[in-house]
């Protein structure tokens, strides 16, 4: 079985949990579309979450890194430290979350919708290491928390639809898109009484408009329609 499993010190820890964000042979990240486990040129990223026990509320602890190095399917990251809720020795909650599409982060790329790469582990429950503790004690694996395999997988996002929502960019009118179904956005409009969401890409989407927003999951652009 292969680990790859840095740990980064000349951190101080402060008392709170610490895990390595890593994975091993026998919990590789695949990819559907290829049928293979995920490789460095599939270009999908990954980051590690992590909530206290009893509570939903993950957020992502750390940078994010990238799928496949230095083998198919494998995390390297190093070492991950909770939020202050966790303290050191203490259980905390965790997920990895995986995605593709060039997006900062797994939020943005969720917001995308249809047809990006998207997967996350099972939530795990880990003891966190307590490096600054009396004895220290090292910082916990995944693995011992049951981490197990899983799939990025395209996404299925609703339609894009045309409701007559128009803006003007400097030079054109430009229809914009609206998401046909689920309300996935975080942006939403309301017309006749009814709630639509309006669909959003990355700045730097050939069907970007110049209009942005901030959004939890970074600034995105309005989708226009041809």
């Amino acid at each position: 079985m292969i680990a790859v499993c840095l740990l980064i010190g000349g951190h101080r820890l402060w008392g709170q949990g610490s895990v390595i964000f890593c994975n091993s042979s026998s919990t590789l990240v695949s990819n559907s579309v290829t049928g293979r486990p995920v490789a460095a040129t599939d270009g999908v990223m990954a980051a590690l979450y992590w909530s206290p026990v009893g509570t939903s509320n993950f957020v992502q602890i750390g940078s994010v890194t990238m799928v496949g190095i230095p083998l198919a399917g494998l995390i390297a990251a190093g070492t991950r430290v909770t939020g202050a809720a966790t303290s050191g020795g203490a259980t905390g909650q965790f997920q990895v979350r995986a995605w593709g599409g060039g997006y900062a982060s797994y939020e943005q790329a969720v917001q995308a919708g249809a047809g990006v790469l998207l997967g996350q582990s099972t939530t795990l429950q880990i003891s966190t290491g307590n490096p600054a503790g009396l004895p220290p004690t090292p910082a916990a694996s995944l693995r011992s928390g049951g981490l197990q395999s899983f799939t990025v997988t395209p996404a299925v996002g609703p339609a894009d639809m045309d409701i007559g929502l128009r803006v003007f960019d400097g030079l054109n009118i430009k229809k914009i898109a609206i998401q046909n179904g689920s309300l996935i956005s975080l942006l939403r409009i309301s017309k006749g009484g009814a709630i639509y969401g309006v669909s959003l890409v990355n700045t730097n989407d050939p069907n970007a408009s110049k209009i942005h927003v901030q959004t939890s999951a970074g600034v995105m652009a309005w989708k226009t329609l041809p």
